[in-house]
């Protein structure tokens, strides 16, 4: 695949794309560039598909969604993964238009604050079998987790890693465990990042307000 010449991080379709997913996916999508077996490369894209779909759940909804989830993995890699596609990958000049967020429906999960994206999450790294895909898949989720438990959960401002790492094991049935080595962002890192940005500030705080002023109505 030809690599695209324009600077594809300055542009808007490429910013809403790598927020839609994550730097996490942006991580793996970095490393499976980095195989030199081309077979390797097809297995690890299509395990970052599988991841993708799981992010983005609401647009299996669309019709040729494995098309766009593959044009989004184009993007995110900007063209520079060789792969064999299996839809026509679009130039980035196809696109002009942002796509508009969507709501996720509500569903039954165990820990209310992870939700269920990452339980699929979890039964998506069960079953790669390359130890350094796992790794790689493995450390996003419990990134994700962290991100999770400080934005929802109500300590809001510190939460141990060992916590996180209690919660994974359970949530994978004791099927998963953490890797050696594994080292996640400090908390505060993490809020600084919210904090940048003031719209998910704001549906922070919100959150917590609206889970105090229950708590505080359970009481009376």
């Amino acid at each position: 695949m030809e690599k695209e010449t324009l600077d594809l991080e300055k542009l808007p379709i490429y910013k809403v794309i790598l927020a839609q997913y994550g730097n996490n996916i942006k991580k793996l999508v970095e490393y499976a560039k980095k195989l030199e077996n081309r077979q390797q490369r097809n297995h690890a894209a299509r395990q970052i598909i599988e991841a993708m779909k799981i992010i983005n759940q609401d647009i299996q909804k669309v019709d040729d969604y494995e098309k766009i989830l593959w044009n989004h993995l184009a993007i995110l890699s900007k063209y520079e993964l060789d792969v064999d596609y299996p839809y026509e990958i679009l130039p980035i000049e196809a696109y002009h238009r942002e796509p508009e967020p969507m709501d996720y429906p509500e569903q039954k999960i165990r820990f209310r604050h992870y939700g269920k994206i990452i339980e699929k999450l979890i039964e998506r790294a069960k079953q790669i079998d390359d130890p350094q895909l796992q790794r790689r898949f493995i450390e996003l989720i419990l990134i994700q987790m962290k991100k999770a438990y400080l934005f929802h959960a109500h300590a809001g401002t510190y939460v141990k890693d060992e916590l996180i790492f209690r919660d994974f094991e359970i949530l994978s049935n004791g099927e998963l465990k953490i890797p050696e080595g594994i080292s996640l962002p400090h908390s505060r890192e993490i809020l600084e990042r919210y904090r940048s940005i003031p719209e998910l500030e704001n549906e922070r705080r919100q959150y917590r307000n609206n889970k105090y002023f229950n708590q505080g109505q359970r009481k009376k």
